[in-house]
Protein backbone atom coordinates (compact mmCIF):
# COMPACT_ATOMS: atom_id res chain seq x y z
CA UNK A 1 0.00 0.00 0.00
CA UNK A 2 3.05 2.03 0.60
CA UNK A 3 4.54 1.38 -2.49
CA UNK A 4 1.34 2.87 -4.04
CA UNK A 5 1.46 6.07 -2.20
CA UNK A 6 4.82 6.61 -3.35
CA UNK A 7 3.76 6.39 -6.85
CA UNK A 8 1.17 8.12 -6.80
CA UNK A 9 2.64 10.62 -5.06
CA UNK A 10 5.97 10.59 -7.59
CA UNK A 11 3.24 11.04 -10.66
CA UNK A 12 1.42 14.25 -9.19
CA UNK A 13 4.89 15.43 -8.35
CA UNK A 14 6.08 14.88 -11.63
CA UNK A 15 3.31 15.34 -13.66
CA UNK A 16 3.03 18.89 -11.80
CA UNK A 17 6.14 20.04 -11.89
CA UNK A 18 5.52 19.10 -16.33
CA UNK A 19 2.37 20.90 -16.51
CA UNK A 20 4.45 24.18 -14.82
CA UNK A 21 6.80 24.23 -17.27
CA UNK A 22 4.62 23.77 -19.66
CA UNK A 23 5.67 19.86 -21.48
CA UNK A 24 4.35 16.72 -21.57
CA UNK A 25 4.36 14.89 -17.92
CA UNK A 26 7.93 13.23 -17.54
CA UNK A 27 6.02 10.31 -15.59
CA UNK A 28 3.88 7.18 -17.09
CA UNK A 29 3.06 4.61 -14.87
CA UNK A 30 1.71 2.64 -17.13
CA UNK A 31 5.33 2.26 -18.62
CA UNK A 32 7.02 1.55 -14.99
CA UNK A 33 4.73 -0.04 -12.77
CA UNK A 34 5.01 -3.43 -12.47
CA UNK A 35 7.12 -3.80 -15.57
CA UNK A 36 9.85 -6.48 -15.19
CA UNK A 37 13.42 -5.17 -15.24
CA UNK A 38 15.50 -6.10 -18.63
CA UNK A 39 18.15 -8.05 -18.71
CA UNK A 40 21.10 -6.23 -19.85
CA UNK A 41 24.77 -5.70 -19.88
CA UNK A 42 26.26 -3.12 -17.92
CA UNK A 43 29.95 -2.57 -17.47
CA UNK A 44 31.38 -2.69 -13.86
CA UNK A 45 34.67 -0.13 -13.72
CA UNK A 46 37.16 -2.57 -13.32
CA UNK A 47 35.89 -3.82 -17.13
CA UNK A 48 34.32 -6.41 -16.03
CA UNK A 49 30.49 -7.20 -18.22
CA UNK A 50 27.54 -8.18 -15.99
CA UNK A 51 23.89 -8.60 -16.16
CA UNK A 52 21.57 -6.31 -14.98
CA UNK A 53 19.80 -8.73 -12.53
CA UNK A 54 23.47 -9.73 -11.27
CA UNK A 55 23.73 -5.59 -10.27
CA UNK A 56 20.77 -5.66 -8.79
CA UNK A 57 20.00 -8.10 -6.71
CA UNK A 58 16.80 -10.00 -6.79
CA UNK A 59 15.44 -9.11 -3.74
CA UNK A 60 15.10 -5.84 -2.12
CA UNK A 61 14.55 -2.08 -3.18
CA UNK A 62 17.27 -0.45 -5.39
CA UNK A 63 17.24 3.05 -7.15
CA UNK A 64 18.65 3.02 -10.34
CA UNK A 65 19.95 6.39 -11.95
CA UNK A 66 20.71 6.81 -15.51
CA UNK A 67 22.90 9.57 -16.21
CA UNK A 68 25.36 10.68 -18.62
CA UNK A 69 28.78 12.77 -18.64
CA UNK A 70 28.45 17.06 -19.05
CA UNK A 71 24.67 16.60 -18.23
CA UNK A 72 23.80 19.76 -15.89
CA UNK A 73 20.11 17.79 -15.01
CA UNK A 74 22.21 14.73 -14.14
CA UNK A 75 24.71 16.39 -12.15
CA UNK A 76 22.02 18.26 -10.39
CA UNK A 77 20.05 15.33 -9.53
CA UNK A 78 23.37 13.30 -8.41
CA UNK A 79 24.59 16.17 -6.08
CA UNK A 80 20.70 15.97 -4.23
CA UNK A 81 21.30 12.53 -3.22
CA UNK A 82 23.98 13.42 -0.19
CA UNK A 83 25.40 10.44 1.87
CA UNK A 84 25.57 12.65 4.87
CA UNK A 85 21.77 13.31 4.63
CA UNK A 86 20.86 9.77 3.81
CA UNK A 87 23.39 7.17 4.34
CA UNK A 88 21.03 4.78 3.12
CA UNK A 89 20.22 6.10 -0.23
CA UNK A 90 23.97 5.60 -1.38
CA UNK A 91 23.90 2.06 -0.67
CA UNK A 92 20.94 1.45 -2.36
CA UNK A 93 21.98 2.88 -5.36
CA UNK A 94 23.38 1.36 -8.70
CA UNK A 95 24.56 4.62 -11.10
CA UNK A 96 24.51 3.50 -14.79
CA UNK A 97 26.38 5.87 -17.31
CA UNK A 98 25.87 6.60 -20.38
CA UNK A 99 28.79 5.84 -22.60
CA UNK A 100 32.53 4.22 -21.66
CA UNK A 101 33.69 2.63 -18.58
CA UNK A 102 36.52 5.72 -18.53
CA UNK A 103 33.75 8.41 -18.09
CA UNK A 104 31.73 6.48 -15.73
CA UNK A 105 34.85 6.11 -13.89
CA UNK A 106 35.75 9.99 -13.67
CA UNK A 107 31.89 10.92 -12.90
CA UNK A 108 32.17 8.42 -9.90
CA UNK A 109 35.93 10.28 -8.60
CA UNK A 110 34.25 13.38 -9.02
CA UNK A 111 31.15 12.18 -6.45
CA UNK A 112 32.83 11.62 -3.41
CA UNK A 113 29.47 11.60 -1.71
CA UNK A 114 28.46 8.46 -3.42
CA UNK A 115 31.27 5.80 -3.86
CA UNK A 116 28.88 3.73 -1.58
CA UNK A 117 26.77 3.17 -4.70
CA UNK A 118 27.36 0.96 -7.31
CA UNK A 119 28.62 2.57 -10.73
CA UNK A 120 28.73 0.93 -13.96
CA UNK A 121 28.71 2.33 -17.82
CA UNK A 122 25.93 1.63 -20.69
CA UNK A 123 28.93 0.49 -23.19
CA UNK A 124 27.04 -0.71 -25.21
CA UNK A 125 23.73 1.32 -25.03
CA UNK A 126 21.82 -1.65 -24.69
CA UNK A 127 20.58 -0.26 -21.30
CA UNK A 128 19.08 2.74 -22.60
CA UNK A 129 17.23 0.52 -25.22
CA UNK A 130 15.98 -2.08 -22.14
CA UNK A 131 14.79 0.74 -19.99
CA UNK A 132 13.05 2.61 -22.28
CA UNK A 133 15.10 5.85 -22.00
CA UNK A 134 12.74 9.58 -22.08
CA UNK A 135 16.00 11.10 -21.42
CA UNK A 136 18.70 11.97 -18.97
CA UNK A 137 18.91 11.68 -15.83
CA UNK A 138 16.32 8.92 -15.38
CA UNK A 139 15.53 6.85 -12.03
CA UNK A 140 13.82 3.51 -11.69
CA UNK A 141 12.44 2.56 -8.88
CA UNK A 142 13.07 -1.35 -8.49
CA UNK A 143 11.57 -3.78 -5.94
CA UNK A 144 12.25 -7.32 -6.39
CA UNK A 145 13.73 -6.69 -9.82
CA UNK A 146 9.96 -5.21 -10.83
CA UNK A 147 10.39 -1.35 -11.75
CA UNK A 148 7.39 0.22 -9.52
CA UNK A 149 8.17 3.86 -10.86
CA UNK A 150 10.10 5.89 -12.71
CA UNK A 151 11.26 9.44 -13.58
CA UNK A 152 12.77 11.40 -16.10
CA UNK A 153 14.37 14.97 -16.36
CA UNK A 154 13.93 17.01 -13.14
CA UNK A 155 11.19 18.44 -11.26
CA UNK A 156 11.53 22.10 -10.24
CA UNK A 157 12.29 21.40 -6.89
CA UNK A 158 14.60 20.31 -5.45
CA UNK A 159 13.28 19.65 -2.25
CA UNK A 160 10.49 17.80 -4.05
CA UNK A 161 13.40 15.52 -5.63
CA UNK A 162 14.68 14.80 -2.11
CA UNK A 163 12.12 13.97 -0.66
CA UNK A 164 10.53 11.31 -3.64
CA UNK A 165 14.26 9.62 -2.55
CA UNK A 166 14.27 10.09 0.82
CA UNK A 167 10.17 8.52 0.62
CA UNK A 168 11.65 5.63 -1.28
CA UNK A 169 14.51 4.59 1.08
CA UNK A 170 12.54 4.67 3.77
CA UNK A 171 9.69 2.90 3.37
Amino acid sequence: MKSMFVAIALAALAAGAARAQGRAAPFDSSLAQGRLLSDFPLTRLDGTVVRSGDALPGEGKWLLVYVQANCRPCDRLLSLVKQDDHPELPLRMVIVTGGARDTASGMRDKRVDLTAAQWYADESREAWTALHMAGAPMVFGVRDQTIQWSLSGMLKSDSDVKSILASWAAE
